[in-house]
């Protein structure tokens, strides 16, 4: 069916190729052979490793290239680009693991999960549908602001939203996605009497799913989201309507699910082979009255004990309370017998021909029903022009958004988020325990955020927050916070593990910049990037030197990054460059619990105040204690007098400031209303923020002066930073 598709849309033939061509270990060897060998070709390798199926077409086309074109490619010729889902924020695969979008990392399961808080869908298909649009969120506002009006609407409408989830929950065990995919299989060689059955089933169970569509559009029909006023229309349209009729016309209204219920066991079979009505068919009329003639004589049958008769996978088998027994052993001639702490069950040579009997029976008349079913099988499908129209229409997104403790999110070219909340841990912590934080990020004034603070205070979590909040916003979700706006954004891009990887043969360090490579590869100005702790993996100053360079080229891209560093140059180095702001922990009294809270400026403690502390809690020996404090001291000295030293930051800061100033007037310009009383307060408080600011770079600057040290040479100081 997808060939055919394909060759009708773009009018071509495609040809076959052997399994054995369609390989992704063959795919993923040949790109890093032929792809150019620039700055790109990092992210290209680590972006495509886990597209098993885009690797695997990659090596087929490569192939056939080689071998039905005789076309080979030279090593480093191919220029080969990585391009995401249009429409579709990218994530890779490493950023879903680490930010357990749909797996945890504890234990590889699906609870504690984005996906796990979020799920409170009753059937599969919604399931399917919400996973989906975690691993690929919409970036197109007119699609998010659909859905976000939709859950709007139900969240203010109880009746409705309560009478779905009821209608919804009738239909939790029906897949429409597997039914309509299996109604439109067309089967080459005659049906078999099981695949018969098995489309019985199919007709039965869309039977319930058309019997369901009546009440839903009633229950729909008062909301005024454009996305549900598509639902209501696509349900009742003529299609839809014209397949009820063809299965109320060959099919007994006493048999179908929606009517009875869900039935296991010979219930369920007898519905099966009694769902054609009669009449239509003779012989297969002929054949129900002899297997209802067999059914009858093995309950009929007189043999000489107290049992019931019960369904088994190969037919009936004799059923007795031990109780009736006595004691006394079974007669002779029994066969297949099964003790329970109540029951015994067995069979016969005699009931087995009995069974064999009414199986074969029941063979024939699945088999006569065989063209009746065919003939209803493509009337229905007939009917069904793009089934994928029709499955998406039963998704039941519907999540907890009556809480009013979440807010629906806002989009706009800047990161705001008031007391925004971990979504995972707010749904695992008790009430009220899950620590809030503010989120600021503006393209110019503030697009790089630096995070400094001691360990166990939150800066992981906080990074996490980010992202998944962002995540939610963009799948169409209400945020668990005061206030959101977030931009939307092309792709986002994390660094956040601090594991190596064995199969890959790559150490922690080469690890992190075969991310980082990947990052830079793919980052541009609309992408949300994250870093926690880069460069760990290597030695102090290799690091620091490594994480200003990307920290450095993120900043000049001006993509919304957050980068978490216990290197405290970082935030002397980087203070200079335009759209940089640090931020730091802060917290209360010490224990081992930690109920950090993000806050503007770099760490003001020597020791990250108490991280030295931290040590202390794991019984270190005092004298031991007591020296890493004496080596600690004596480090920050002689950097605090290396720092001194080179007052050459201040003409930078001065430039830094002009360059933000830019940035919030523009900010301004774009998200407030000339009629807004608080704009002119606001200017007046940037105004006097601006002042200040400059008064105290030009005392810094004559106070280098004074020292020695002139403009230009502080100005060059700072550039070659």
């Amino acid at each position: 069916m997808l060939v055919e598709k394909i060759e009708d849309e773009f009018q071509i033939q495609c040809q076959s190729l052997s399994r054995n061509q369609w390989s992704a270990e063959k795919g993923l060897e040949t790109i890093k052979r032929v792809c150019l060998k620039n700055d790109r070709k990092a992210s290209l390798v680590l972006a495509s490793s886990d597209q098993k199926h885009a690797l695997a077409a990659s090596s087929a086309l490569l192939v056939f290239s080689a071998t039905r074109r005789g076309v080979d490619f030279n090593d480093g010729s191919v220029k080969i680009e990585y391009k995401s889902l249009h429409g579709h924020m990218f994530i890779d695969p490493e950023s879903v693991r680490n930010l357990e979008l749909v797996q945890n990392n504890l234990n590889m399961k699906g609870s504690n999960t984005l996906l796990s808080t979020l799920n409170s869908c009753f059937t599969p298909m919604g399931v399917r549908l919400l996973r989906t649009s975690i691993l690929q969120p919409s970036n197109q506002k007119y699609m998010i602001e659909n859905r976000l009006d939709a859950v709007q609407v139900l969240v203010q409408s109880p009746d409705a939203l309560n009478g779905l989830r009821k209608s919804l929950k009738q239909l939790d065990s029906l897949d429409l996605d597997k039914l309509i995919a299996n109604l439109s299989i067309h089967q080459r060689k005659t049906n078999t009497p099981q695949q018969t059955e098995h489309r019985i089933k199919i007709l039965l169970q869309l039977r319930k799913v058309l019997t369901a569509l009546p009440n839903l559009c009633r229950l729909m029909q008062p909301c005024n989201a454009e996305i549900i006023k598509r639902s209501v229309a696509l349900m009742s349209s003529p299609g839809v309507q014209a397949i009820g009729p063809l299965i109320e016309e060959r099919i007994n209204d006493e048999s179908a699910l929606g009517n009875r219920g869900n039935r296991k066991g010979q219930a369920s079979k007898s519905e099966r082979l009694y769902a054609i009505k009669s009449n239509c068919n003779q012989l297969l009329d002929l054949a129900r009255d002899t297997h209802q003639e067999n059914v009858s004589d093995i309950m009929e049958w007189d043999h000489g004990i107290c049992t019931s008769m019960e369904w088994g996978e190969t037919g009936y088998r004799f059923s007795c309370d031990i109780n009736e027994l006595d004691g006394k052993p079974l007669p002779k001639g029994y066969t297949n017998v099964e003790k329970g702490k109540r029951t015994i069950k067995f069979s016969s040579s005699d009931l087995h021909k009995l069974n064999r009997r009414m199986l074969q029976t029941q063979q024939e008349v699945f088999a006569m029903s065989d063209s009746i079913v065919e003939d209803l099988v493509q009337s229905v499908v007939a009917q069904i022009n793009r089934p994928d129209r029709y499955v998406g229409q039963f998704r039941d997104r519907i999540e907890h958004h009556s809480n009013p403790a979440v807010v629906r999110p806002k989009f706009a070219n800047t990161l705001v988020i008031k007391n925004g909340r971990h979504p995972i841990l707010e749904a695992t912590l008790p009430a009220g325990n899950c620590v809030s934080n503010d989120v600021y990020a503006a393209a110019g004034p503030a697009h790089f955020q630096l995070i400094q603070g001691p360990n166990m205070s939150g800066k992981s979590t906080y990074l996490r927050q980010i992202g998944l909040l962002n995540v939610q916003a963009m799948i169409g979700c209400f945020v668990p916070a005061e206030h959101a706006q977030f931009k939307l954004h092309d792709a986002l891009l994390t660094r956040l593990s601090n594991d190596d990887c064995i199969e890959k043969s790559l150490s922690t360090f080469s690890s992190e910049m075969a991310t980082s490579a990947m990052i830079l590869g793919m980052a541009t100005s609309k992408s949300l990037v994250i870093i926690d702790e880069l460069g760990r993996g290597t030695a102090p100053v290799e690091g620091v030197g490594t994480s200003h360079a990307i920290a450095e080229e993120l900043a000049r891209r001006k993509c919304f990054t957050f980068f978490a560093t216990h290197f405290r140059e970082l935030g002397q180095t980087l203070c200079t460059h335009p759209g940089v702001v640090t931020h730091m922990g802060e917290d209360g009294e010490f224990s081992t619990t930690f109920h950090y809270k993000v806050t503007d400026g770099p760490s003001k403690e020597d020791h990250y105040g108490r991280s030295l502390d931290l040590a202390k809690l794991a019984s270190l020996p005092p004298s031991a204690m007591a020296r890493a404090w004496e080596v600690s001291n004596k480090l920050t000295e002689l950097e605090e007098k290396g720092r001194n030293s080179k007052l050459a930051n201040a003409v930078a800061s001065r430039r830094k400031v002009i360059v933000e100033l830019g940035g919030k007037l523009r900010s301004v310009l774009e998200t407030s209303r000339r009629d807004d009383p608080t704009v002119a307060t606001y200017l007046a408080n940037l105004k006097a923020d601006l002042v200040a600011s400059l008064q105290d770079a030009l005392e810094t600057e004559r106070a280098s002066c004074t020292n020695g040290a002139p403009d230009e040479a502080a100005a060059g100081a700072v550039d070659g930073v």
